[in-house]
């Protein structure tokens, strides 16, 4: 997301050279960033992009939280308004499987795939 001035800041730098407006709304844009509305559009407009050019493949997305968040949304049909957040852990799994009617959802931060290395930094 473009947060404007603040990009580039630590959170401590940006909470106190641009303290966050105390009632967000989506489509409201902050010191020259970005709106919420704004960014959603963006990925989803570029996932829909992947989901055509790729119909019946199998589709790797690696992005950040947030995106992740928009995509979600987007899949289970939620309102951007809707106070929807998944805290998605590092290098998480979100698997769903995209049909002309309908969408599967398989799992949602899934981290299985680290216990290996777990029991290997363990030793």
């Amino acid at each position: 997301m473009n947060y404007g001035k603040p990009s580039g800041l630590t959170k401590k730098e940006a909470e106190i050279l641009y303290p966050v407006p105390p009632r967000q709304v989506i489509f409201n844009r902050a010191y020259d960033g970005e709106s919420e509305l704004e960014f959603h559009r963006r990925v989803i407009e570029l996932f829909y992009e992947l989901v055509h050019r790729h119909q019946g493949q199998t589709v790797c997305i690696v992005t950040h939280g947030r995106a992740i968040n928009a995509i979600l949304k987007e899949v289970m049909n939620l309102p951007l308004s809707h106070d929807f957040r998944v805290d998605s852990a590092d290098t998480s799994i979100h698997h769903f499987v995209m049909r002309q009617n309908q969408t599967l959802l398989r799992c949602i931060n899934h981290t299985d795939h680290l216990v290996a290395l777990q029991m290997d930094v363990a030793k």
